[in-house]
């Protein structure tokens, strides 16, 4: 469609043209070409990708600088609105978080691949089978009655059927150890979901930070926050979860947790943190927010899960040397290091940014065992 309104466009206006323009905005042909940009962050973002090979390479932005909010980044009343969301989604990455609002790139999206043409061979991948099993979690919760054999033949026909697995006993034996796992999850959350799921709608204002938080969080059963996630819990997913527990805190001080993942069972804080403390959590969690989008915010998720694991004997600097190691590249693993990811490297070099990191992961430790106290996923 779009091509054929060109051909009509050129047609009926002799003078029109087409400029071909780059992905993203710091791209050095802005600067090397015949096309022109006048934004002096872009240009220091194009400089850092073309000494991404170096071995010193330096972040483009310097030690220190701190950028303008994004525009229309408050309303008429002087706040900024954020949701859980948005939230969520900075602790993740929060130096990817940077580059989309203030340069608006799309370096973050993930490649959008083929579907294979050829039969499965092999067992499915990791994403495959996390969404496989999460799947099967959300069946099992509806049926009425247990995991029985009519009902294990009804589920395993129709996900041979999808051609996810291999023929044969091959594929069926690797279906039923998905299977076992999802109804594990699934039988856990029985016990424990014992009235119907509510959902809550979030609306806090917090007027010293001039910042209004809203969002919805399902997977509430009476006074108990029940998340769950189907793989292998680390730090990062039961972050995630925190985030939305200290929200619900905000407005429900006595709501409880419990917290399910497929190896580590049910977890639950053995106390309720103060409302006065989850107030100065929350408030110091958006104030990083807010300093994480005018300049990149050293937090890193993997790093900061050895930190917190080495903190349950050692103290601060000692872990912190062991976020450093594993920050180091790896050359064998299933996922790369920090240090690997091109928009780290972009935002801080290739060397772990020990001196601005440390203050950032002594405090939101302080937080997370405020909630957990202690338990630590690396």
């Amino acid at each position: 469609i779009l091509a054929e309104f060109m051909e009509y466009l050129k047609h009926v206006t002799p003078d029109f043209s087409i400029s071909e323009h780059p992905l993203h905005p710091f791209s050095q042909e802005y600067f090397t070409g015949q096309l022109e940009s006048q934004s002096q962050l872009h240009y220091r973002a194009a400089l850092a990708q073309i000494k991404s090979d170096s071995k010193n390479q330096v972040p483009f932005i310097n030690l220190g600088e701190v950028l303008d909010y994004p525009k229309d980044f408050f309303d008429q009343d002087g706040f900024c609105h954020i949701s859980l969301k948005e939230l969520g989604d900075f602790f993740k990455h929060p130096a990817k978080s940077f580059l989309k609002h203030q340069l608006g790139t799309t370096l973050w999206q993930d490649e959008v691949t083929e579907l294979p043409d050829h039969e499965p061979f092999a067992k499915p991948d990791g994403l495959q089978s996390y969404s496989l099993r999460r799947d099967l979690v959300e069946e099992l919760l509806i049926q009425e009655s247990e995991l029985d054999e009519e009902l294990t033949l009804e589920l395993q026909e129709k996900a041979l059927a999808s051609g996810t697995f291999p023929h044969g006993k091959m594929g069926e034996d690797m279906f039923l150890k998905i299977l076992n796992e999802a109804d594990q999850i699934a039988s856990q959350l029985r016990e424990v979901q014992s009235v119907p799921e509510q959902s809550r709608e979030i609306n806090i204002t917090l007027p010293q930070l001039k910042v209004k938080l809203n969002g919805s969080i399902d997977r509430i059963f009476g006074e108990y926050f029940i998340p769950y996630h189907v793989g292998s819990n680390r730090f990062k997913h039961q972050w995630q979860q925190s985030l939305s527990y200290l929200a619900l805190l905000q407005e429900e001080p006595q709501m409880r947790l419990q917290y399910i993942s497929l190896n580590d069972g049910c977890l639950s804080p053995s106390k309720t943190p103060s409302p006065e403390s989850v107030t100065q959590a929350l408030s110091s969690l958006i104030e990083l927010y807010l300093e994480g989008l005018k300049a990149p915010l050293p937090f890193f998720n993997e790093c900061f899960a050895a930190y917190a694991k080495t903190r349950l004997k050692k103290d601060h600097e000692i872990a912190l040397s062991t976020a450093k190691k594993e920050w180091l590249p790896k050359d064998f693993g299933s996922y790369p290091s920090e240090s690997q990811d091109e928009i780290n490297q972009l935002c801080f070099g290739k060397e772990f940014p020990s001196e601005s990191a440390s203050p950032i992961f002594a405090q939101i430790h302080s937080i997370y065992q405020g909630i957990w106290n202690p338990e630590i996923k690396s």
